[in-house]
């Protein structure tokens, strides 16, 4: 019988903010998984992250201009048969929040910000 899927799901919701926030993010396991992150604003795609990018920790940042509702979805698969620990970070302006989502193949994962910029 196959293994059956989980779903795992985190969510940042920080609120207000004005045009010009600057929302930084960075993704950080050993193993075991693939990525993919979009920013979008009303719906409408403004960012998009590849696993290539994402894969090494690195904090990437975007200015969050014009109004409107903001949200960076990831899209994770996790890829190994052993449990494998996927840490997230999401900053506004210098309020950090962290995230972690554990799961094995053939789990997935969504994790969600959520900004509005008024």
């Amino acid at each position: 019988m196959a293994d059956e899927m989980k779903l795992h799901f985190q969510r940042v919701h920080f609120g207000l903010a004005s045009p010009g926030a600057m929302l930084k993010f960075s993704i950080k396991a050993d193993r075991g998984f693939a990525v993919r992150a979009i920013l979008d604003r009303d719906a409408i795609v403004v960012g998009r992250w590849e696993f290539e990018e994402l894969k090494d920790g690195t904090v990437f940042q975007e200015p969050l201009v014009p109004k409107g509702t903001y949200s960076l979805t990831l899209h994770v698969a996790f890829t190994d048969k052993k449990d494998a620990t996927l840490e997230m970070m999401f900053d506004l302006d210098g309020k950090k929040r962290t995230r972690k989502m554990t799961g094995k193949d053939p789990d997935i994962g969504r994790a969600l910000a959520v900004v509005f910029i008024q």
